[in-house]
């Protein structure tokens, strides 16, 4: 069997080296190859030099024979002018030799590229129905390549090819190029281009029609990115085609654009959609440190009646807080964005020496944006609830806005990106509440890489609740810190005022920060090292902050990333250490 090993090293000393070998079984012929001249360039042209010259290329399936040998190195001239061309450099001096020492073949190849052609002339217009249309003109004030610049291949298919990308997005979807001139003066070292891209006719939207008598016609054409008359768009139909998908109602989407009649530039599209089954059912077991072991059974209703409501049923017990409740969905508006939604809501958790049991309904009106989402709802709470040997109870009717801004690369792992929350709510006493309160929450997370594999993972919170008194609240809506959320280190919701038997009470006042610095190590594993800090009072001057510190090992699933730490409540001394477990997105 014919054996064959490619060596490549790269030497910069004024002069850059690549020598690659090829050997054929024991007695095979070697072939030397060695370029030079191109140090002070871009490293692109050498690249492109090198895999332009077919000796490099030579197969492996057979011996390298003189013949083949003396032929590729005939060719190298031409391979190298070509190979420099796309860069702008049309006049390059090649000096080269070739050698046999034995069985050992040396080429040597020196080549100066020359001074580069630079663009004198660069004459764009637009012809047609849409020469006016200020995108297009727009797009040719952006055109890559300028007068004085060099001619770089690349730099001008890229320009073409953006241009007329925006004429047929904005509907002008028979546009071309009516002139397509490149002059290029090899002595003068001088290019000339002119450009004139013939729009034709603008075509618009014409009439969508739906095959899909599961759901009503009304909700489907609000899921429409466009209106009868708008320019038409592939772009469009494609986001259209994604977003039928995206909405769970569908499990095949076929979209048919029509010609337009010959007295007509209106685009007919035809839509034929198959349902999807409407019912889901999901089954789940877990760990968390904050709530125990845990279990959850869920049944989704994607599809209700024909106006696309759904509803979501969950049951979620575990040792420390279980939940059960109902959410039922109303599009509205832009369906993919838009919703009302009805809640009802039975919880129970003890923690501490605290208990509480809570049932609450609301109504909300959703937003789910591309960045921003965000609900303003009204709730009634009605909430018993033990702390320590004290039991009592609350009623609440509450009116609140939740709103959560994203920037992020990839929620589920980011590499840089940021995530900001917001929830204000209150009540007013005698209207249904049993008191009067208003609150503020804020939360922020941030992730930075700033070098390859490192990771610095930022969060904060903040919290302030304006009340006569915060045992006119529940527990449910006061302040708590400690936990896998919050001050690694402390058992979950250990940190809050105090009574005099040491049980805690939670408070009007909460502020909390972390700092993670995360070393990626090998696969999907990484490592971090962490800091945390946080406090509860009713005061903001009686802040005392509590410290944790520890390391953690990180698993990126694909459904998140999978968190196990370990740390020490460094305030309270000793030897106080604690496991957490979680698992969750980044942002």
């Amino acid at each position: 069997m014919i054996l064959q090993r490619f060596h490549i090293f790269f030497v910069v000393v004024c002069i850059i080296t690549i020598s690659i070998s090829t050997a054929v079984g024991q007695d095979s012929n070697v072939i030397d190859v060695s370029v030079s001249g191109l140090d002070n360039a871009d490293q692109a042209l050498l690249t492109n030099v090198l895999s332009s010259l077919s000796m490099l290329q030579l197969q492996s399936n057979e011996p390298i024979s003189e013949d083949m040998v003396r032929r590729s190195y005939k060719k190298a001239d031409e391979e190298i002018k070509k190979a420099l061309e796309p860069f702008g450099y049309y006049s390059p001096v090649i000096d080269k030799s070739i050698s046999k020492d034995g069985e050992l073949w040396k080429v040597q190849l020196n080549v100066l590229p020359g001074d580069p052609v630079h663009v004198v002339e660069l004459d764009i217009q637009l012809t047609g129905i849409g020469k006016d249309e200020q995108v297009l003109l727009d797009t040719i004030g952006q055109f890559p390549l300028h007068q004085e610049d060099i001619f770089d291949h690349q730099l001008y298919s890229q320009g073409k090819k953006e241009l007329s990308s925006k004429a047929i997005a904005a509907g002008y979807r028979d546009a071309f190029y009516s002139k397509n001139i490149v002059e290029i003066d090899r002595q003068k070292r001088i290019a000339r281009i002119i450009l004139s891209l013939d729009t034709g006719p603008h075509y618009l939207f014409g009439s969508t029609t739906f095959t899909a008598d599961f759901l009503s016609d009304g909700l489907l054409h609000r899921m429409l990115p466009y209106k009868e008359g708008d320019s038409f768009s592939y772009r469009k139909i494609i986001q259209l085609r994604q977003a039928l998908l995206n909405s769970d109602y569908f499990s095949k989407v076929d979209v048919k654009i029509s010609d337009p009649s010959t007295d007509s530039l209106s685009v007919p599209v035809s839509i034929s959609l198959s349902p999807k089954n409407p019912n889901k059912y999901g089954l789940g077991i877990g760990y968390g440190t904050d709530t125990g072991a845990r279990g959850s059974v869920k049944w989704t209703n994607r599809r209700v009646n024909r106006y696309g409501h759904s509803f979501n049923l969950l049951l979620q017990p575990s040792e420390r807080k279980s939940s059960y409740g109902m959410v039922y969905n109303i599009p509205i508006n832009d369906p993919h964005k838009d919703r009302l939604s009805v809640l009802g809501k039975w919880e129970k958790e003890n923690f501490d020496t605290t208990e509480t049991e809570l049932r609450k309904i609301s109504i909300a009106y959703d937003h789910v944006g591309q960045k921003l989402d965000y609900s303003i709802y009204l709730a009634y709470l009605d909430e018993d609830y033990e702390i320590g040997r004290r039991l009592d109870h609350a009623t609440l009717l509450m009116p609140g806005i939740k709103s959560t801004w994203r920037l992020t690369d990839n929620r589920l792992k980011t590499t840089n990106g940021v995530r900001v929350s917001i929830h204000l709510t209150g009540s007013q006493e005698d209207s249904a509440s049993d008191t009067s309160f208003l609150q503020a929450a804020l939360s922020a997370k941030g992730i930075l890489t700033f070098f390859e594999k490192w990771r610095t993972i930022g969060r904060f919170q903040y919290g302030e609740t304006l009340v006569d008194h915060i045992s006119e609240l529940p527990p449910s809506l006061r302040f708590y810190a400690g936990g896998d959320q919050s001050v690694r280190g402390y058992a979950y919701k250990s940190i809050g005022p105090t009574d005099p038997e040491g049980n805690v009470l939670g408070g009007s006042h909460l502020i909390t920060y972390s700092i993670e610095l995360e070393r990626e190590l090998f696969g999907n594993w990484s490592a971090a090292l962490f800091f945390d800090s946080g406090d509860v009072t009713n005061s903001v001057y009686d802040l005392n902050m509590n410290n944790g510190a520890g390391v953690g090992i990180r698993w990126n699933a694909p459904f998140g990333q999978v968190r196990l730490d370990i740390a020490n409540a460094i305030t309270e001394g000793g030897n106080s250490w604690r496991i957490h477990f979680n698992v969750g997105a980044d942002l």
